[in-house]
């Protein structure tokens, strides 16, 4: 599915797809197991529709968060990665270098 596809559904259609697309993934997975899938790139397939599908309602709930006034939650992971993102700017600004080296690497003598 394409997202715009994605985005002309309701929430309750989003839903039942995502339970359908479950469902199928449910069962290629276990063909899968048994050595008898026909088509094996139906498998990732899903899986990204799924991923789309949940960025779209994520998208939807946060959008409708900061129409009603209120402000939209950031979560541990969006704090870590900030934090992540931060430090290595500011390395790469102090004229360091932004991969962090374990041990004495200094050029053969």
């Amino acid at each position: 599915m394409k997202p715009a596809e994605i985005r002309a559904l309701s929430n309750e259609e989003l839903q039942r797809r995502l339970d359908e697309l479950r469902s199928e993934w449910r069962d290629l997975r276990f063909d899968a197991a048994l050595g008898r899938l026909a088509n094996p790139m139906r498998i990732r397939q899903i899986r990204k529709d799924i991923a789309r599908i949940y960025t779209i309602l994520t998208e939807r709930e946060r959008q409708a968060l900061a129409e009603q006034g209120g402000s939209v939650p950031v979560d541990d992971q969006d704090r870590q990665i900030h934090a992540v993102i931060s430090e290595r700017w500011r390395t790469v600004a102090s004229g360091g270098c932004a991969a962090k080296t374990s041990g004495d690497r200094s050029a053969p003598r």
